[in-house]
Formats: C-alpha cells, structure tokens, sequence
C-alpha cells in the first residue's frame, strides 16, 4: 500500500480513483469516514475537547492509496497528465457575440 493523493475532498479522490480504475490501477480512500467525525460540520473531535472552533486534523486527512506499490510510478504519470488537461486555459473573447468568457467555459455563455 502506498499514498498516492490526499485531499479533504472525498469527490476529487473519487474522481481520482476512477481515473485509476480506468487504467486498471487498484486503488482505496483511506480515512474517508474519520475525517468528518475529526473536521465535519458538527466536529465530533471538538465536541470531545469541548471546543467551538478547531483547526483541521491532517491525521484525518483522507488519502488515496495504491494497493500494488509498483503502480505508483504509472499512477503517478497518470494523475498528472489528467491534472495537466483540466487546467483551465485563459479567458477569451466570443467571436460571434464578444463576450468575456472565462477560460473554464469551452463555450460562450451567452450565446449559447
């Protein structure tokens, strides 16, 4: 087993994790549950302590780990080259309508 990402967003290690599937990579979330008893909306953690407001444990912190530790070095290649194709370009003018258009969008939003 080897660490491959952490994120407190269970989404993004999901959507990871996918992405590894898809590549035949065996993969799993460790602490997905026990990062919202330790940093939720109500934080069972600061119920314990008695606190209103705490900072984030990182002990908690969910993690996507690798089953084969030989996969890291392609799952790595993997994740980074998805990372690099969803980097959102620079915001551009519509041609048809001229628009400000943020580089997240792949069309215009008011033409459209």
């Amino acid at each position: 087993m080897r660490r491959i990402s952490h994120h407190p967003d269970l989404a993004v290690l999901g959507l990871q994790q996918s992405i590894l599937a898809g590549a035949g990579i065996a993969s799993f979330v460790l602490n997905g549950n026990s990062w919202w008893l330790a940093n939720g909306e109500v934080s069972f953690l600061a119920l314990l302590l008695g606190k209103r407001e705490h900072a984030q444990n990182p002990l908690f912190m969910p993690e996507l780990c690798l089953a084969e530790d030989e996969d890291y070095d392609e799952a790595l290649t993997i994740l980074t080259a998805y990372q690099a194709s969803v980097t959102p370009g620079e915001d551009w003018s519509c041609p048809k309508c001229g628009a400000e258009v943020p580089g997240t969008f792949a069309i215009c939003w008011q033409c459209s």
